[in-house]
Parts: C-alpha cells; sequence; structure tokens
C-alpha cells in the first residue's frame, strides 16, 4: 500500500528534531539503523536542539517558548511537522510549514 500511495512522489527526507542533553546509546543506535534503512529513500537527518537552561528568572512558560523558537528555526522549509509529545495526553495533529 505504501508503495503505492507514494509512487511519483520522489525522495523523502525525513528530519528528527529531538530536545534535550544528548541521546542514549539506545536511541543513537535505533536513529542510526533507520539512517541505513532509508539511505536509498531520501535520507534521515537528526538535529537535537538544545533544552533550555531552567533558571529562576524564567517561568516554564517562558523556558518552553524560547526552546520553541530554537525548534522552528530548525524545520526545513516545506517540512510536514508531526509532533511527537511523550507522556502528554493532548490532541497532537500535523501541519506543514
Amino acid at each position: 500500500e505504501f508503495k503505492r500511495a507514494t509512487a511519483g512522489c520522489g525522495k523523502m527526507k525525513l528530519t528528527i528534531l529531538a530536545v534535550g542533553r544528548g541521546m542514549p546509546d539506545g536511541v543513537r543506535l535505533l536513529v542510526d539503523d533507520y539512517r541505513d534503512r532509508f539511505r536509498r529513500q531520501g535520507g534521515i537527518d537528526l538535529i537535537e536542539v538544545a533544552e533550555e537552561r531552567r533558571v529562576r528568572s524564567l517561568t516554564k512558560a517562558q523556558a518552553l517558548s524560547r526552546e520553541a523558537d530554537r525548534i522552528e528555526k530548525r524545520i526545513p522549509p516545506g517540512g510536514l511537522i508531526v509532533p511527537l509529545i511523550i507522556g502528554v495526553n493532548a490532541h497532537l495533529g500535523a501541519q506543514t510549514r
């Protein structure tokens, strides 16, 4: 089904933006494995975005806003945005940039 649905669409590059202070070794191994699998289809980029340091002068909302600004700057033009938030019960949908 996937091959038929994407026929003629060309290659697709997958960019993963991850917020945090470094990926655990197991996650990095999985990303490397999928990079090898997707190489011919367009490839995968993993971009780590620094987590905002929590300081007393910033509210949590301000810190998250700064992280969001850094994430937004790294989204490729024309990219499809599919948020994945672990541990949060929220309605999530895809949007294009």
